[in-house]
């Protein structure tokens, strides 16, 4: 077996793990799993794509184990020094966590990990991306242990999203966040999206972010990058 084989089956057994519980996301992953087996990963660049940093032989080379629960004790730099009017969410290995700080009653967060998930919000997610050479999107719907959804209505709201990656094992943990954030009619969002990695955490990040603008609202969007030298 090749690596992009030994890829796909690894991909294969974690969607079976992540839908071995009652999730409202275990059609669309099981979906999204048909999609890529049809498709395969992509071999080469053939554009701008989104992953065009990425080394794909050596993604589907390494032997990942299933993401880990790690204890809610992270924090990165970025939360510390953040403006004390920015709200804060934590997603640790992909998933929401329960630590956050949300005093913007503008700011509106559901989840398929806290059930909170509707279908009609789950339907959303995958509606901004393209139909083509978007194989690394379609493996983060599989893979994705918690589909967060966050809408932005009534006015101004300032958020912070740290994405963490957090792995105490010796092999790597393949994580798959994916968020989608609708700016109602409007609305101003002005966001920092940090992506952070524990020292020494071995780990891969698959992040989708989403975010629909509706008419007369606006976004001021910033990213910082604070990764592990093992990612």
């Amino acid at each position: 077996m090749n690596s992009n084989t030994n890829f796909i089956d690894f991909v294969s057994k974690t969607t079976d793990k992540l839908n071995s519980n009652k999730d409202i996301a275990n059609e669309f992953r099981l979906n999204n799993l048909s999609k890529l087996k049809q498709i395969g990963l992509p071999t080469h660049r053939k554009g701008n794509e989104e992953w065009k940093y990425t080394n794909l032989n050596k993604f589907t080379s390494i032997n990942y184990i299933l993401p880990v629960v790690e204890t809610e004790n992270s924090n990165p730099k970025s939360q510390e020094l953040s403006p004390k009017e920015f709200d804060v969410i934590n997603i640790i290995n992909g998933k929401l966590s329960k630590k956050n700080n949300i005093n913007n009653s503008n700011i509106n967060i559901k989840s398929s990990s806290i059930t909170t998930l509707t279908t009609k919000e789950l339907n959303k997610f995958n509606s901004l991306l393209s139909d083509t050479n978007e194989e690394m999107a379609i493996l983060n719907s599989a893979l994705c242990t918690d589909y967060i959804f966050i809408n932005i209505t009534g006015g101004n709201a300032k958020l912070l999203i740290n994405f963490i990656n957090s792995n105490n094992s010796e092999n790597f943990i393949l994580n798959n966040p994916k968020v989608f954030i609708n700016i109602d009619s409007k609305s101003q969002l002005e966001l920092i999206e940090n992506h952070y990695g524990n020292k020494n955490s071995k780990y891969t990040s698959n992040n989708v972010l989403e975010i629909k603008i509706n008419k007369q609202s606006d976004l001021k969007h910033y990213r910082l990058l604070e990764e592990s030298e093992n990612s």
